[in-house]
C-alpha cells in the first residue's frame, strides 16, 4: 500500500506544484491522477519514488516511510513507465529489460528467465525481439518494451506517467486492453497519469482529479460522474459526461 498524508512540494518561484495531498493506494489497485497540464499530478507520482523531494508530509509504502530508503534502491524496488520509454538506444531489447534484475544482484538464470517472461507478456517473442535494438523497434514495440523492463524485477509497486500517450490511437487502446489483462494477472500496486479523461476512466479503480496542486476529488470513475465535488471538477468531466458514465458502466465489467 501506498499512502500520501497532507504532502506538499513548491519550486523556485514560488510554485506550488503538490499542496496537502493525502491519498491511499491499496494493494493490487491502480489510482490515475488527471487534471489540466501543470496541476501537479507528475509532481505527485514523482515524489513516490524520489525523484522529487516532498517539502512537506510523509509518504509510506506498507507502513514505512520513503525516507528509510536511500533513493536509488527506492527506485530499484519500484517500476517506472515513462512517455517516450527512455530505452538505451545502445542496448538490445533484452539487455534494456535485464537492467534493474541486473542493478538488483540477481543470478544470470534468473535474469534470463524474467527476461523472457515479460517479453512474452508484453507480446514480443524474446527469439524475434530480444536481439534487436531500440531504432529498429515501432513507437509501440518500444513502449512494450519499456513496460516489460519495469516488471522485470517483480516490482510490487508501478509507477506510469503518461505512458501510452505519444502513440496513435489505435495502438494506444491495444496497449491499453494489453495492460488491464496484465494487471489482472499480475495485481501490481499502480499510480497512473494521464491528460485524457476517457484513459482515466478505462484505467483507473480510482480516478484523483488535480487542479493547481490539490486534490479536488478522488473516487471510483461512476461516483465521480455521478456526484462530482466541486465546479472544477464539474466543468472538467462535464462536457463527455453521458458518454463517460457509459463508458464507465461498460468498464466496470472488469472487477
Amino acid at each position: 500500500m501506498i499512502e500520501l498524508q497532507n504532502v506538499s512540494k513548491s519550486f523556485a518561484g514560488g510554485v506550488t506544484a503538490a499542496r496537502d495531498i493525502s491519498f491511499r493506494v491499496g494493494k493490487g489497485e491502480t489510482v490515475v491522477l488527471i487534471g489540466l497540464s501543470g496541476c501537479g499530478k507528475t509532481t505527485t507520482l514523482k515524489m513516490i519514488n524520489r525523484l522529487v523531494e516532498s517539502d512537506r508530509g510523509t509518504i509510506s509504502i506498507d507502513g514505512a516511510h520513503i525516507d528509510q530508503w536511500h533513493p536509488v534502491m527506492l527506485r530499484r524496488n519500484i517500476g517506472y513507465v515513462i512517455q517516450g520509454v527512455g530505452l538505451l538506444p545502445h542496448y538490445t531489447v533484452s539487455q534494456n529489460v535485464a537492467i534493474v534484475p541486473g542493478l538488483k544482484g540477481w543470478r544470470r538464470e534468473d535474469i534470463t528467465n524474467s527476461v523472457e517472461k515479460m517479453l512474452k507478456l508484453v507480446g514480443l517473442e524474446p527469439a524475434e525481439y530480444g536481439d534487436r535494438y531500440p531504432h529498429e523497434l515501432s513507437g509501440g514495440q518500444k513502449q512494450r518494451v519499456g513496460v516489460a523492463r519495469a516488471l522485470a524485477g517483480n516490482p510490487d509497486i508501478v509507477l506510469m506517467d503518461e505512458p501510452f500517450g505519444a502513440l496513435d490511437p489505435i495502438t494506444r487502446e491495444e496497449l491499453q486492453d494489453e495492460f488491464l489483462k496484465l494487471q489482472q494477472m499480475l495485481k501490481k500496486t499502480i499510480v497512473f497519469v494521464t491528460h485524457d479523461i476517457f484513459e482515466a476512466v478505462k484505467m483507473g479503480d480510482r480516478i484523483g482529479i488535480m487542479n493547481n496542486g490539490v486534490m479536488e476529488q478522488l473516487d471510483r470513475p461512476a461516483v465521480i460522474l455521478k456526484q462530482p465535488v466541486g465546479d472544477f471538477v464539474e466543468r472538467f468531466v462535464g462536457q463527455h459526461k453521458e458518454y463517460l458514465t457509459e463508458y464507465a458502466n461498460r468498464n466496470s465489467a472488469r472487477g
